[in-house]
């Protein structure tokens, strides 16, 4: 029954008792004690009941729920369920039910705000606010279980980028993230290089739906501005070596690329990460983004508001200011490694912990 009355108070976490075979555990007084097998299956049932729920309270519940893509949690699985199994194996049998939330959940005022807040939403049948709060606080778990000493968490509906050394705020900015018809995917990804001064290589169905009519009605037009195009060989030619004609968007050969600058779409810094959507962090030419309080209408991407100084701390402060500042024409793209890749995470969390208080801000993309 200890198990049973865990389940029943685990909602205040933002889990589910039904995830963890409630009903068979709750009917666990009907089992016939001289059934061996019965009992045999039932100890089954409990252990990855429990196993389960030390699990979820450690690194949050069904993250792929919430997350496109996660390159991360695959590298540290192992880890983490040795971890989980080992933890409860030391833990003295009496005190096992009293002390698994103690060991299993997050020591942390943030933390502790969002389950205040969810108890008060769940006292008050708040429904809604409750969705909300479950699913930042299983992303809040994801994030902070892997104790990494360095990690960029990019948060959708407050279009902020947080920058953390442990679990010190060492950079807080804004960005722009995805419009609702081109979202900004949730990731676990790495960033692995900076570079600077980088080329934009548009993606095909940019630059078919909004780049190529263009081409065709007016080469001289301002969104074409500074744009190259790149043959399947790498050959560049420059707009008007093409002709035009006799071309449509099904037999276009070629990749529009933006020559570096400071009028590149993509500033003069780029965080370059190992998704698969060719999603990445990057510096604009278009700083008045910054000053909208609804930082939404990128088509995917994350502009940063303060490239250079999350690109100095990354780096061990490598990027020499004046050469980013001083806009240089045509400059050949610098790639600059950082030493030891460092996890990006891009999250959903409409309900984040804020001056003691828990802020909800709006469902932009319409997920809860």
């Amino acid at each position: 029954m200890k198990l049973k009355n865990l389940l029943d108070s685990i909602v205040y976490c933002g889990l589910d008792k039904n995830d963890y075979h409630y009903s068979l555990i709750q009917n666990s007084t009907e089992l016939d004690p001289d059934d061996t097998a019965q009992i045999n299956r039932f100890e089954l049932v409990y252990t990855d009941a429990l196993i389960s729920l030390c699990l979820d309270l450690f690194k949050g519940h069904d993250i792929a729920d919430y997350i496109k893509n996660d390159e991360i949690s695959p590298k540290f699985s192992e880890r983490d369920d040795s971890f989980v199994l080992k933890t409860i194996a030391d833990l003295n049998f009496n005190e096992l039910y009293t002390q698994i939330q103690q060991k299993f959940e997050i020591e942390s005022p943030d933390y502790t705000l969002l389950k205040k807040r969810l108890r008060e939403a769940i006292s008050f049948g708040d429904k809604p606010t409750q969705t909300q709060l479950i699913a930042s606080m299983n992303q809040y778990r994801w994030t902070r279980h892997f104790h990494f000493n360095r990690r960029i968490e990019v948060n959708i509906p407050s279009a902020t980028l947080s920058y953390y050394e442990l679990d010190s705020l060492k950079l807080q900015c804004e960005v722009v993230v995805g419009k609702p018809k081109t979202k900004t995917p949730c990731l676990g990804t790495w960033c692995k290089n900076i570079v600077l001064y980088p080329y934009w290589f548009v993606p095909r169905d940019i630059a078919m739906k909004e780049l190529f009519p263009k081409a065709k009605k007016n080469i001289g037009a301002k969104a074409l501005k500074e744009m190259q195009l790149i043959a399947q060989n790498g050959q560049v030619f420059e707009l008007k070596d093409i002709n035009w004609s006799q071309y449509n968007k099904r037999n276009f050969p070629y990749k529009f690329r933006q020559t570096t600058g400071c009028d590149n779409a993509l500033g003069v810094i780029k965080f370059e990460l190992t998704d698969p959507f060719d999603i990445y962090l990057h510096d604009t030419n278009f700083k008045n983004a910054f000053l909208s309080s609804r930082r939404y209408f990128s088509h995917g991407c994350v502009r940063v508001q303060k490239p250079l100084e999350l690109g100095n701390l990354l780096s061990d402060n490598r990027i020499d200011s004046n050469f980013v500042k001083s806009c240089i024409k045509d400059q050949i793209p610098t790639s600059l490694k950082i030493g030891e890749p460092v996890p990006v995470f891009i999250v959903y969390m409409t309900a984040i912990p804020q001056n003691d208080s828990v802020k909800i801000f709006n469902d932009v993309y319409g997920n809860y």
